[in-house]
């Protein structure tokens, strides 16, 4: 018996040695850059269940597209004044995000659309969201909630999702609770290294509400007609990913999305073999003509060398649409068949043959 004992006691103290901590030095500041991988068909990979001292080989995944996070000073960014607390932020295409630093965490602000047609403007969270929490240990847990509301014009919504009444314009309410849970351990294979890691388990339920504005009758609340309508550009719903941090690189290691079911259908990793230019390209290179109802896009090529390039479509979460191959010519619009996209927000990339992006930019389908 006496053995037994000193037996667990032997190994629940080389479990917790084996265990590491998550410091605030994976924190980012101005001037980070983060690149990732993305593999879209994550062949072989799963969802392994809780516990300590796994092991998670990611060697092998392939990149079907590539993304970076830069973080700049929030001065430098569009939307910056409604973000006043902000000592950080991050530049996408149309969208900026404003953070707040502390010793310890990483709180998400909120964001500012400014080029977004539909959701422009800022959104201020409340409450910030903690999305990194330092020290992090093992079975570690916290929670946090996000409340955002936005207007849209009427314009924009077909009269069949207002009961055939004429809107002023349509107020969308976003509730967003998140769980974060340290659920694993162990070390993460990558082609680029290996990492000692603690996996994050995120479950993220996002609920919607939707209320029309109609002249001298006032509000009204028309979820159940138009959240399908607008779940098409926010999504609604449970989602759950799994996000591996390590003390000695900043920003993700990998991390696996999965739908309802529980099946992985991404795994973006740490990509150390890309720059950020490949992911920026040339700000007004091209300009996207958008005939949102019709089959095609058309693209005016600005300043973009004249040759062959791959015209590819994604869906905002993701998922590859269509690929084209067209002869792009300064000067000219070119048209492009988006005959299998979807209702939608999309993203089109332009790559040349040695797969660098050299523009990219969205557009929305209704």
């Amino acid at each position: 018996m006496k053995k037994l004992l000193l037996f667990i006691l032997v190994v629940g103290i080389w479990e917790i040695r084996a265990q590491i901590t998550i410091n605030n030095s994976i924190l980012p500041s101005v001037g980070d850059v983060y690149n990732y991988a993305v593999d879209t068909v994550s062949s072989g990979i799963t969802v392994t269940a809780s516990g300590g001292n796994q092991s998670w080989d990611f060697s092998k995944l392939a990149r079907h597209r590539t993304t970076s996070v830069k973080f700049v000073d929030p001065a430098s960014v569009q939307g910056s004044a409604s973000f006043p607390g902000a000592n950080l932020a991050t530049a996408g295409q149309g969208q900026n995000s404003f953070y707040r630093t502390t010793n310890k965490n990483l709180e998400l602000l909120g964001v500012f659309n400014g080029g977004n047609p539909l959701f422009g403007g800022a959104n201020v969270f409340d409450k910030p969201a903690v999305i990194l929490r330092t020290p992090m240990d093992y079975q570690d847990n916290y929670e946090y909630t996000t409340n955002t509301q936005f207007a849209i014009s009427g314009a924009f919504v077909p009269d069949s999702l207002t009961m055939g009444l004429k809107v002023d314009s349509i107020r969308v309410k976003v509730r967003q609770d998140v769980s974060v849970l340290v659920d694993a351990w162990g070390q993460v294979t990558l082609a680029t290294g290996q990492y000692q890691t603690l996996r994050q388990k995120r479950t993220t339920s996002t609920a919607l509400s939707v209320e029309a504005k109609v002249p001298i009758l006032g509000w009204f609340d028309v979820t159940q007609i138009a959240s399908g309508f607008i779940g098409r550009f926010l999504g609604s719903g449970v989602s759950v990913q799994y996000v591996f941090l390590s003390n000695t690189s900043k920003g993700e290691i990998a991390a696996i999305s999965t739908d309802t079911t529980g099946a992985v259908t991404q795994v973006s990793y740490k990509d150390q073999l890309i720059g950020t230019r490949d992911i920026e390209g040339e700000t007004g290179a091209i300009r996207l003509i958008t005939p949102i109802v019709l089959d095609q896009l058309s693209l005016s090529n600005i300043s973009v060398p004249d040759g062959i390039y791959s015209v590819e479509q994604w869906s905002a979460e993701g998922r590859f649409l269509t690929s084209n191959d067209v002869f792009l010519q300064k000067g000219t619009e070119t048209s492009v068949p988006s005959t299998n996209v979807h209702s939608g927000y999309n993203i089109v990339l332009v790559r040349d043959r040695n797969g660098a992006i050299h523009w990219s930019g969205r557009y929305i389908r209704l």
